[in-house]
């Protein structure tokens, strides 16, 4: 989500008196599952008795990898259609449905605004969905 798109929020929250919350999901690039095949060399700390080294094959993303953040962001939008959010064309890391905007940052911070219930409820949703934290109303800090 680009600045421009959070200082639209902000202004959509207090022009209509709405909430703004924060939720931060927890290990996001660990709940996607990689589409290709992707191998890594053994952590130094690994070895094995026989002293061969071997390769790991991630069945997982991870942090570090270039695709990590695209598939994260296919299961995260998977989520919330499947709870009724439709993406913003203009801005995919913005959804929303009557009541509520959810917008995007860094893949895995959220900020949510609307109305204390419909937020109070998505959070409740979410939280079925993948292990996250709620940050509470959302304050600037330089």
């Amino acid at each position: 989500m680009q600045r421009k798109t959070i200082r639209i929020l902000v202004a959509l929250a207090l022009e209509n008196g709405w909430e703004m919350s924060q939720v931060d999901v927890f290990g996001a690039y660990l709940n996607s599952t990689l589409t290709e095949d992707v191998f890594m060399e053994q952590p130094p700390e690994f070895f094995e008795l026989d002293g061969r080294e071997y390769v790991c094959r991630l069945g997982k993303s991870i942090n570090g990898l270039k695709q990590s953040g695209k598939n994260w962001y296919d299961h995260f939008r998977a989520i919330m259609e499947s709870l009724g959010f439709e993406v913003w064309v203009l801005e995919p890391g913005v959804f929303f449905k009557d009541g509520i905007i959810v917008g995007t940052y860094r893949y895995v911070d959220l900020s949510c605004i609307g109305g204390v219930e419909e937020v109070d409820e998505f959070k409740v949703a979410l939280a079925k969905c993948v292990e996250m934290k709620d940050l509470g109303e959302a304050i600037y800090t330089n």
